[in-house]
Formats: structure tokens, sequence, C-alpha cells
């Protein structure tokens, strides 16, 4: 019995070893080769988020080139996605960190998808992440 149960886990370790071996988009990809990244960064990247601490490779895999980028000052530029609807899931468009004590889901639902996000960098790593979310 132990035999057959230590069979199943192997082939499913190698299942899941092909699989992540098959990997055939780019983030797919990138997840496989980086594996130094820290975890917190490769699992937002697996589920599509962007997250504070990303570097600029990252951002672009996730999300492409921006529509525009503006250097807010001379340590922060920030590039600006719009009309993301298509694109975004509901948790890339809510969070519950938020400057609102009793948190964000009391003031706006869950259902608003982001139609604009703002990506801050700072020395080449994400410092800020502002989901602009459509009424």
């Amino acid at each position: 019995m132990a035999n057959r149960q230590i069979i199943v886990v192997y082939f499913f370790l190698c299942f899941l070893s092909f699989c992540a071996g098959c990997a055939r988009n780019a983030v797919g990809e990138y997840i496989v080769a980086h594996q130094e990244q820290p975890s917190e960064i490769l699992v937002a990247m697996s589920n599509g988020r962007v997250i504070v601490g990303m570097n600029v490779e990252q951002i672009k895999l996730l999300l492409g080139e921006p529509m525009l980028k503006e250097q807010r000052t001379p340590q922060v530029e920030r590039w600006i996605y719009r009309n993301l609807e298509s694109g975004i899931t509901q948790g890339d468009a809510y969070t519950t960190d938020s400057a609102f004590p009793q948190g964000i889901g009391f003031v706006i639902p869950l259902y608003y998808r982001a139609q604009e996000i703002f990506i801050d960098f700072a020395a080449g790593k994400v410092c800020r992440v502002e989901h602009i979310l459509n009424y």
C-alpha cells in the first residue's frame, strides 16, 4: 500500500514538472527561469498582479508597454496603463490594503473593473501601484 502511494506521488510530481517545463507564455517561462526571485513576486506574476517590489522587466511581461510615461520627480517615474478592463480581474482592481480604516470594500463594491493602473518606479522597482476604477 505504501509503495502504491509513493508511485502515485512520484507520477504526480513528474506531471507537475512536465507542466512547468511546458510553460508556453512569457510569464510562465520567466517564473521557471527566475526561481531566485522572492516568492511573493513570482506568485503575483503567476496571478497577473502587480505588486510593490517588481522590476521594469516583470511589469513589461505582465502588462506590456505603458500608454504613457511621466516623470513625477527626479527619482520617480510613473507608467500609466489605460482601458485594461478585458485583461484585469476583480482581484487586480480591488485590494484590502487601503487608506480607509474599515477597508475599501465597505465603500466600493468588488465588481468594479480597473480602467487605469498607475505604476510608480523608483530606482527601477515598483514603489506604488494605484488602480483607477470604472464606475
